[in-house]
């Protein structure tokens, strides 16, 4: 048993991580870690070693009895089994008996799993027997003490079959009786087992220090001694340092290697002191006999069994808020309230229908908290106790009878009462239906939380994927009024198919077949038309197996998220040049000759599309102007007249933003030659991206000019930007170095990057690496270059020769109106684009429709993005709160003051900046009133949404049921805006939750707002303020009092 001493930041950590292979596979490593003669890729490190971190990570809803009994189960007994039967023919040929308890043990250990005696006997060795049934609790839920917590990190793995121990810092939080009860059982284990164990201790006592065999002693990242513990002091001794009477030894050690305490162990009298760095202390060490004496005997592979490895990677083969939000929905839409005699009564049961799939699909919104929660102990648990895949499928196969029972119960309680068709097997489709988009929302809502890792990335991300499938569904807005640029998302949606098939299955059953007077159609077909919604009945099977297909694919991207390490976020972004002409003053001894031309132009017209993901080459001869049209592109152009457009993801290019997401390879390597690699790369990432670089620090005045360009790449590649240019990338590289170059590249480009790169002499595995290129000719012939041969052929020379110009060409070619099309498509802005000039359109009922959609789906949104946005936040800050007020330093009235003022401007910018934007791209009547009312009723809106999240916070024990909570009131406040069912459409026992229903109030006066006084016509005769007033209920004259209504509810 090895004691690993050193002071903070030695090393010890990483070493310990590195013998037990736990390092991070992005890291280069060099050296060999060898068990029992046998490289660490003969094995699977992960299970013969057991690395137990300083951080306690447990599933807080978990016992200790139930955490190590899982960790037993998952570890499993190793070779326990084969030594026990070996044993026991040993005992019988020798007429042995054992005694009755060993035996009992050593069965239980070997069979493992089926018995309490392992798990109670590792529970009474760390003292965990008094706790054992108690929660091991959160920063939120009242559990074990932190010492104990520590201990059943320990039993995790002590628990398991793993031969070698590499235990990093145990004794924190631990009192020194118990950790030295620890430690002794851990020398009696190693001693009489003949294990492994290599502990690092920050303070360890005398006595603790005496109960192990061998010391390590790492300084700076140096082996200044290992060997075993008696011959320490010897060999400090024998360097001039002694240790004190009554010094601890430990102690000693430490001190001996520092700057500031080694002097006063200095010994030699007739010496002066000079500070023995640590690198000496380390060469006296390995040049020393010491080590050769304890390490010279190698171990030969014929003397150890492989079976004491380990070769198999694995050891083992919100109910009640539910049922009253059904039982609301039921009487709400009760049956004799719901009529089949008009297209605007099949409107209401359109509406029911989309409720349904809205709250079956959003009710699993709350998996993004928890399975965040649950991905720590899962990175800590993953390839040691399990692989992803069985984590992420036995998720998903754990979810199904919870789903079975929501959607039962909610079938059972709204489909007959409603009164849905009563075919039964209309109701066994609907039953199925709902159960498939469960099983989807909530694969996809584990999707996004295993992408994002981040709980607060995680609520942005989800909530814009509830926007983006609420708007795509084809109920919020006609799919007659999508543009073609969203009908590809329309398609792409899941929630399209549910919408689609649970309307399909309804509307053409036998209860919807009457023909209205003037009409030769089915009542039902009436209804799906006048929404755009697709008639035939095949389209129930459609949307059920694209909702199992989602299902499947949503779980298989899942897995694979969690399966990757982290990398570092960044956004997708496209750019676009149109027409770009960039020119210069004319050179004097050139305008003699151009004539009374004042302007040299350099690019002509030159358009194109960088994507993301795509790989794209920029070539041409030398002065061809592709070193110029990056500069143009990058904004690195301070003279000259440039003119075209240039554009983001949709969005004008703004210079002072574009240099944060962008990042430019320059082909000249220009570097301080003051500078390390490490402190060039550092500084990059300090002004641009706060993150930590692991890299080999030389100094960049000595380096080649291969691994100057080198750098110049990293330079600009540690600055994580979403999108890239490379001037000339392989250019002062071997072939080798440019393959491996632009094989980095290509990866980049797989996640998504856009990079563009110049380049002159391509190999050919170089220029295949390439997706697109900016170029255009007679036949190559076989094996010749494809790089060299398009240079050649479309060189000025080459096009006299043939009297051929290949830019007149190109501009005539269907490839050239391609790439137009592209970035025009590209060019557009994607947000709010669905509702483009929406709000002057009033011909039609459609029409006001999707402008009340467009109002809808916003306020609830951006209301519930603001309020899950809010609730981490508030749940991390409630902790500190906890203890700063039982600190005095103050009460809870100015703690809750400060954090609800600090949002008033906020929210106040957020309004104004989303008001300006949509209000513009939606094109409401461009009048101060109007304008005004849009921003009053949409600040405090974004206001009591806010205040809510806080509210739920500050009521519920924890984040994971205060989100619960608040998705449960989602569900009321959308069924009662006014949008899905009118106001009028309500029974009369449930009309007065509409008026206390704080979206109905902002649905109300925007809609009275912005239609409540438009005298025009509709198709159907009627003005559109009769329209608003005899569907909606909105009255414009009741407008002040919702204004005055609405900053109450903020309240």
């Amino acid at each position: 048993m090895t004691l690993l001493l050193g002071s903070a930041g030695s090393g010890k950590s990483t070493l310990l991580k590195a013998l037990s292979g736990k390092l991070d596979r992005r890291l280069q490593v060099s050296g060999r870690v060898v068990y029992n003669g046998h490289g660490m890729e003969e094995f699977v490190q992960e299970r013969t070693a057991a690395y137990i971190s300083q951080e306690d990570l447990h599933a807080g809803e978990m016992t200790v009895r139930e955490t190590l009994a899982f960790s037993a189960r998952c570890l499993g007994t190793g070779d326990r089994q084969d030594l026990l039967t070996e044993l026991t023919r040993r005992e019988k040929e020798a007429n042995v008996t054992p005694e009755h308890d060993i035996d009992m043990f050593m069965k239980e250990s070997a069979y493992g799993g089926e018995s309490k005696i392992v798990i109670n006997y590792i529970m009474q060795i760390l003292g965990l027997h008094i706790c054992a049934d108690t929660l091991v609790g959160n920063d939120m839920a009242r559990g074990i003490s932190g010492g104990q917590r520590k201990r059943v990190t320990i039993g995790e793995m002590l628990i398991g079959p793993a031969r070698a121990l590499f235990m990093d810092d145990i004794s924190t939080g631990l009192d020194s009786s118990t950790a030295f009860q620890i430690v002794n059982f851990l020398r009696q284990m190693v001693h009489i087992l003949g294990e492994t164990a290599v502990i690092s201790l920050l303070q360890p006592s005398q006595d603790m220090y005496d109960l192990f065999d061998d010391i390590i002693l790492l300084s700076e990242g140096h082996i200044v001694y290992q060997g075993p513990k008696e011959k320490a002091v010897d060999f400090f001794e024998s360097l001039g340092f002694i240790c004190p009477h009554r010094k601890a030894i430990a102690d000693f050690l430490l001190e001996v290697t520092s700057r500031k305490d080694q002097q006063q162990y200095w010994s030699r009298e007739d010496e002066s002191y000079q500070y023995f760095t640590v690198e000496r202390f380390s060469e006296a060490f390995h040049t020393g006999q010491t080590i050769t004496k304890v390490l010279e005997v190698p171990i030969e592979r014929n003397l150890s069994s492989l079976s004491a490895l380990k070769t198999s990677k694995y050891g083992v083969r919100k109910r009640k808020l539910l049922t009253v939000l059904l039982f609301v929905a039921m009487t709400v839409f009760w049956h004799n309230n719901m009529r089949h005699d008009s297209v605007d009564d099949g409107g209401i049961y359109l509406g029911v229908l989309f409720f349904f799939v809205t709250e079956t699909m959003f009710s699993n919104m709350c998996d993004l908290g928890g399975t965040i929660m649950k991905l720590p102990l899962f990175f800590k648990q993953r390839d040691v106790f399990y692989p992803a895949w069985a984590y992420t499928f036995l998720t998903w196969i754990l979810k199904i009878p919870i789903t079975l029972i929501q959607v039962t119960i909610w079938v059972t309680m709204t489909y007959y009462p409603i009164g849905f068709d009563r075919n039964i097997g209309r109701l066994i489709k609907h039953y199925f239906l709902l159960l498939a988009l469960s099983q989807m929302s909530s694969s996809l809502f584990r999707l996004v939380a295993g992408v994002t890792r981040n709980m607060f990335a995680a609520k942005i991300f989800g909530t814009f994927t509830m926007l983006l499938l609420l708007l795509l569904s084809g109920f919020v807005v006609s799919s007659k009024n999508l543009n073609k640029f969203w009908m590809l998302g329309y398609w792409i949606s899941p929630l399209m198919y549910a919408q689609n098939a649970i309307s399909t299955n309804e509307f053409t059953a036998h209860s919807w077949s009457k023909i209205l007077p003037g009409s030769s159609e089915s009542l039902g077909a009436s209804v799906l038309k006048s929404r755009g919604l697709f008639l035939e009945t095949k389209w129930y099977w459609v949307g059920l197996g694209a909702l199992v297909g989602y299902t499947f694919l949503f779980n298989c991207l899942y897995t694979s998220s969690v399966s990757r390490r982290a990398t570092l976020p960044f956004m997708p972004l496209s750019l676009t040049f149109n027409d770009i002409r960039y020119s210069v003053d004319m050179p004097k001894e050139k305008k003699v000759r151009a004539g009374t031309e004042d302007r040299l132009e350099i690019l002509k017209s030159v358009s194109g599309a960088f994507r993301p993901g795509v790989l794209t080459a920029l070539m041409g001869f030398s002065g061809a102007g592709k070193t110029t049209l990056m500069d143009v592109l990058a904004g690195r152009k301070t003279g000259g007249y440039t003119e075209g457009t240039i554009n983001i993801s949709g969005y004008p290019k703004k210079q002072e933003t574009f240099s944060r997401v962008f990042g430019y390879c320059e082909q000249s390597n220009i570097h301080s030659p003051h500078l390390t690699v490490l402190e060039s790369l550092l500084f990059s990432a300090w002004l641009r991206l706060p993150s930590e670089i692991d890299s080999m620090t030389r100094k960049e005045n000595g380096l080649s000019s291969e691994q100057r360009r080198r750098l110049t790449i990293a330079v600009e590649l540690v600055a994580n930007p979403s999108i890239i240019f490379m001037d000339e990338p392989t250019s002062g590289l071997d072939a080798r170095g440019a393959a491996i170059g632009m094989r980095t590249v290509r990866n980049l480009v797989d996640t998504g990057k856009t990079i563009v790169c110049t380049i002159h002499q391509p190999s050919i595995d170089i220029f295949e690496s390439f997706d697109e290129g900016i170029e255009c000719v007679n036949r190559i012939k076989d094996g010749y270059n494809p790089a060299t041969w398009m240079l050649e052929v479309t060189s000025t020379v080459q096009e006299q020769m043939s009297g051929i110009d290949f830019s007149e060409i190109y501009k005539k070619s269907e490839l050239y109106q391609r790439n137009k099309a592209l970035i025009e498509e590209i060019s557009r802005a994607p947000a709010n684009s669905v509702f483009w000039n929406l709000g002057m359109k009033r011909t039609k009922p459609q029409d006001l429709f999707n402008s009340m959609g467009s109002m809808y789906s916003a306020v609830l949104v951006l209301g519930v993005q603001n309020a899950s946005g809010i609730q981490p936040v508030t749940a991390m800050e409630r902790i500190v709160f906890y203890r700063e007020r039982a600190s005095g330093m103050y009460s809870a009235l100015p703690y809750a003051f400060a954090q609800v003022a600090i949002e008033l401007p906020y929210v106040f910018i957020q309004t104004l900046i989303y008001g300006v934007l949509v209000y513009t791209m939606i094109g409401f009547e461009w009048t101060i009133a109007k304008f005004f009312w849009y921003l009053f009723f949409m600040y405090f809106t974004l206001l009591y949404f806010t205040f809510f999240g806080m509210m739920t916070v500050g009521i519920a024990p924890n984040g994971v049921i205060a989100a619960v909570l608040s998705t449960a009131f989602y569900g009321f406040w959308n069924l009662f805006s006014g949008f899905l069912i009118p106001v009028y459409k309500i029974p009369i026992w449930w009309r007065w939750y509409y008026w206390i229903c704080p979206v109905a109030w902002t649905l109300y006066g925007l809609g009275a707002s912005q239609f409540g006084d438009v005298e025009e016509k509709l198709d159907t005769g009627e003005t559109v303020a009769k329209f608003m007033r005899s569907y909606y209920g909105f009255k414009n004259e009741f407008l002040e009092m919702v204004a005055i209504a609405k900053p109450k509810i903020g309240k």
